[in-house]
């Protein structure tokens, strides 16, 4: 096996338990590797650190996926996955849709896995993770899971990046297209070889629930509804009405559908809208909610746009406490990295300051407990979900 040799005192990072090795942490990046290849990592002085695979052609180039000299085989992936699984099935006890396994979390770095009843979504970002499907495939039942289907989403943009191809299809078995899953009480139609992410927004599933008891009697405005999730989880808990907004007719079809699904499209009304044009409409009348959700896509893709995406969530919030009732409850999301919770905290702060409202912080939350965080690799952190009262 082909070996990588790290710069002096670059092996801090990976021995404190982090999993990315940096091309510029290596001192023998010019020898020739396969992209996806395993190799073995080793300290500047020829102290094992683990087993990985290597993409040259990233800026992460060994992702580690063993501590020990072993076989990256079904078996291995098995052992993870059955690991994984375990702790989802102690978190959601009798539940049949969440994140099995969240890449670095569980120690399979490139790989997501969504179970969405008994259909099974894997996930890859990295070549090194494409070139293992097989082994993974034939993990699944080896780990004990009976899955009717298995399907592949790559149509990610780090398959351009990594080196593999764009796709979604169904790997193995057969099941019924959109999935039709009940969770914490609600029916969703799942699209998971078409809708974003795996189908269905899993990250926010805790958040959604805590909001349960915010939602009672008001009237709640969802921005960016996608599927309807927020709203209807809104309806569900007794909201009196429910506004949806996104600009997807897909979404706003998809979310209609499952307001009339579950019994509450007298209270749930969806709209096909530009949300930032809605909401400034909205300031301009004389209409009022008692709680707003805002959990917009992704507003900052990169560090260099983070100017322009730090001032759209500020002008977001500037608008929703606008039209906030007194006393009112703000839901606010971001799922930007590279917005940290510090600088989140700031945008809010200066929302409210411009708009001379006084916010009390009643829970600050993040992803959903079948997405954790490895303290090694806060990277993994994203989501910051921020409850306030608005005065």
């Amino acid at each position: 096996m082909k070996t990588v040799q790290l710069k002096k005192n670059e092996d801090r990072r990976a021995r404190a338990g982090h999993l990315w090795i940096y091309s510029n942490e290596i001192s023998n990046v010019r020898q020739e590797f396969v992209p996806g290849e395993l190799v073995d990592v080793f300290s500047s002085g020829g102290n094992f650190i683990g087993r990985g695979y290597i993409n040259p052609q990233s800026l992460i180039s060994v992702r580690l996926l063993a501590r020990e000299r072993r076989e990256i085989d079904k078996d291995f992936f098995a052992e993870r996955i059955r690991r994984a699984d375990q702790l989802r099935q102690t978190l959601y006890p009798n539940e049949k849709s969440y994140r099995l396994a969240y890449g670095e979390a569980d120690g399979l770095p490139g790989l997501v896995i969504d179970r969405y009843e008994d259909v099974y979504v894997i996930q890859v970002s990295t070549l090194g993770m494409y070139v293992r499907l097989a082994e993974i495939l034939g993990a699944l039942p080896a780990a004990g899971i009976a899955a009717a289907a298995v399907i592949l989403r790559t149509d990610t943009p780090m398959a351009q990046l990594e080196g593999f191809p764009e796709e979604s299809r169904v790997l193995s078995g057969e099941c019924e297209h959109p999935v039709r899953i009940r969770q914490d009480g609600l029916l969703f139609d799942v699209d998971v070889l078409e809708g974003q992410k795996t189908g269905l927004y899993l990250d926010q599933r805790d958040n959604r629930v805590a909001a349960a008891r915010l939602f009672a009697g008001a009237r709640v405005l969802d921005c960016f509804s996608y599927m309807g999730a927020w709203g209807l989880y809104a309806g569900f808990a007794g909201a009196r009405d429910v506004l949806g907004l996104d600009s997807s007719s897909r979404a706003i079809e998809a979310a209609r559908r499952h307001a009339e699904l579950n019994s509450l499209e007298p209270v749930c009304r969806f709209e096909e809208v530009d949300v930032f044009e809605r909401l400034e409409d909205l300031t301009r009348s004389d209409e009022r909610f008692d709680c707003i959700v805002l959990d917009p896509p992704a507003l900052v893709k990169s560090k260099r746009h983070l100017p322009q995406g730090e001032a759209a969530y500020e002008r977001l919030n500037r608008l929703a406490m606008t039209i906030l009732s007194h006393d009112g409850f703000l839901i606010s999301c971001s799922c930007s990295f590279h917005v940290s919770g510090e600088l989140f905290w700031l945008i809010l702060s200066r929302a409210a300051r411009k708009k001379r409202r006084s916010c009390t912080l009643i829970e600050w939350r993040g992803q959903s407990r079948d997405h954790p965080i490895p303290l090694a690799m806060p990277e993994t952190s994203y989501l910051k979900c921020a409850f306030l009262r608005v005065s």
